[in-house]
């Protein structure tokens, strides 16, 4: 969602407009315009506005994770340490686990079948988020809550000056995925709080 830089409606979805803050944003942005400008009238595509992953997901025997702000409060609370919020802590994201992004992409590849054998060409858009969007500070105090009731570990969060520049500060951040659940037939299966407790159980070892 780097490409619409800095939201200011909500909820947010695929046709807002674009006006990213960074260059991560620009590159995701050319991203969407070369997709755009070759499928047209050649073949289908899809374009996907997702918010931020966290979760693990094992393949082949292989641990596979991004490092997102829920997978980093996870292992600093196993590592005894305190849980860094940066200022002002209220700035809220969306969250989407990455079984559920894999989800959406297997679904999509079977629409695409059948767009290609109907004929279809050009870009179809979907937002792929949750129906979560807590602010950092909520997620720092739930890691805490639940590493303290299911690990006995209290650990402290602290909210510390914000290094980085250019990144948006809202304090809500809603999405709409009505167009994902309606044409992929897709649907978010996990939570933010269930997600973690699973997290913590599995890094920690306490489910073996």
């Amino acid at each position: 969602m780097a490409v619409l830089g800095d939201p200011t409606q909500f909820p947010i979805t695929v046709d807002d407009p674009r006006a990213p803050m960074n260059w991560y944003g620009r590159t995701k942005l050319l991203g969407e315009r070369a997709v755009e400008a070759f499928a047209d009238g050649a073949f289908p595509a899809h374009l996907f506005l997702k918010s931020n992953l966290y979760g693990e997901h094992t393949v082949d025997g292989q641990r596979v994770s991004k490092n997102t702000v829920i997978n980093f409060f996870i292992n600093r609370a196993l590592s005894g340490e305190p849980l860094t919020v940066y200022e002002p802590g209220t700035q809220s994201r969306n969250y989407i686990h990455v079984d559920d992004v894999a989800s959406a992409y297997v679904r999509s590849v079977g629409q695409l079948k059948h767009q290609l054998n109907a004929g279809v060409t050009g870009v179809s858009k979907y937002e792929i988020a949750s129906n979560e969007d807590p602010s950092v500070m909520e997620v720092a105090t739930l890691v805490q809550s639940i590493a303290a009731s299911e690990l006995s570990r209290d650990i402290e969060v602290s909210l510390v000056e914000n290094p980085r520049s250019g990144e948006t500060l809202v304090d809500e951040f809603t999405v709409d995925i009505s167009r994902a659940r309606t044409e992929l037939g897709w649907k978010p299966t996990h939570t933010v709080e269930s997600s973690i407790q699973r997290l913590l159980e599995v890094k920690s070892g306490s489910n073996s």
